[in-house]
C-alpha cells in the first residue's frame, strides 16, 4: 500500500516523456508519477525503486529520491525559509518547502530561525508541520539525574516554566523557580536532569548543583565588579528581578555566591553596595 510521507519501495511500471510511472509493490493502486529529472541511467521496468510520496506544488501525488529530514510523525529542527499570513515555509530537504500552518505555531515564527517541528497529514492528505509536538515526544527515557543534555524550548508558560525537548525525543521541563533566563520557543539548551518523574517525564534545570554552581556565579559577580570599578550595587536586600536582570541568577544564589566572597575575604558588604577589597 502506498504511505504519503514515508520512504518506500515502488516498482517502475513504464517510462514515460515526462518521467517513470510507479506503482505499490504488493497492490493494484493508481500508478504515481516521477519525475525525470529524478530517473537515474540504470533505472529499468519492474525495477524496485525507493521512493518518498508526497503532493507537489499543485497538490498531485508523486515520487521524487529526494531524502527529505523528517517523514510522518517524525520530528525535526528545521529552518524558516519564508512568512506569509497563512503560515511558514521550512527547508526540509525537498524542492517544495513544507508548510506551517499559522494555528499550528507556538509563537510568531522569523524567517532564518529554526523550530522544533513534526509532521502530520491534514484533512486533505497533505503533509503539514506543527509545533505542537508533546504528544510525538516519548516519557521512557535512558538518561540518569545528574546526566546534562541538550534540548530544543518548544513551549514556555508563566506558571510552569520552559518545555523542553530533550534531544528533541524526550519530554521534559524546566520550572518556574529554575528559570533565571528568559527562554524562547526554538532556541536549543543544555540542561541538566534533576528528577525523573514515575510517568518518565524528565524535570530539568539550566543549572549545576548548587554548590558547583556558587564557584560560577562568585567568579560572574567579580568579573562583573571588576568592569564596574570594583563596585557592584547589589546587595542581599535588593530585589530580586534587579538581580536576575543584572545577573541571570536567582537571589538565593546571589546570596550563596556574596557569602562565599565574604568569607573568602574578596568583598567587603556595604548598605547598597558590595566592594572589592
Amino acid at each position: 500500500m502506498m504511505k504519503i510521507g514515508k520512504i518506500q519501495d515502488m516498482k517502475l511500471k513504464r517510462f514515460s516523456t515526462v518521467g517513470a510511472y510507479l506503482t505499490p509493490v504488493d497492490e493494484n493502486e493508481p500508478e504515481i508519477l516521477l519525475p525525470k529529472k529524478y530517473l537515474q541511467e540504470d533505472f529499468k521496468e519492474e525495477m524496485l525503486i525507493e521512493v518518498f510520496v508526497y503532493r507537489d506544488s499543485e497538490d498531485r501525488l508523486v515520487a521524487t529520491t529526494q531524502k527529505p529530514k523528517l517523514q510522518i510523525n517524525e520530528m525535526a529542527y528545521l529552518e524558516v525559509v519564508a512568512v506569509s499570513e497563512q503560515g511558514a515555509f521550512l527547508d526540509w530537504g525537498l524542492e517544495k518547502d513544507l508548510f506551517l500552518p499559522y494555528k499550528e505555531q507556538k509563537c510568531e515564527v522569523e524567517k532564518g530561525s529554526s523550530y522544533l517541528i513534526a509532521m502530520y497529514l491534514d484533512k486533505s492528505d497533505r503533509l503539514c508541520a506543527t509545533m505542537n509536538i508533546s504528544k510525538y515526544l516519548m516519557e521512557e527515557s535512558h538518561y540518569e539525574i545528574g546526566q546534562w543534555v541538550k534540548g530544543v524550548v518548544y513551549n514556555t508558560h508563566e506558571i510552569y516554566g520552559a518545555y523542553i525537548a530533550v534531544e528533541n525525543c524526550y519530554s521534559g521541563r524546566v520550572p518556574m523557580k529554575e528559570l533565571h533566563e528568559d527562554l524562547k520557543i526554538g532556541q536549543e539548551v543544555e540542561v541538566r536532569i534533576t528528577r525523573i518523574h514515575e510517568d518518565g517525564k524528565l524535570e530539568l534545570s539550566l543549572r549545576e548543583k548548587s554548590y558547583l554552581q556558587r564557584d560560577e556565579d562568585s567568579e560572574k559577580i567579580l568579573n562583573l565588579m571588576d568592569a564596574q570599578n570594583g563596585i557592584l550595587k547589589l546587595t542581599d536586600n535588593s530585589d530580586p528581578e534587579q538581580i536576575k536582570a543584572l545577573l541571570q541568577m536567582s537571589k538565593k544564589a546571589f546570596k550563596r555566591a556574596i557569602g562565599k566572597l565574604y568569607k573568602e575575604g574578596l568583598i567587603i558588604i556595604e548598605e547598597n553596595a558590595i566592594k572589592k577589597k
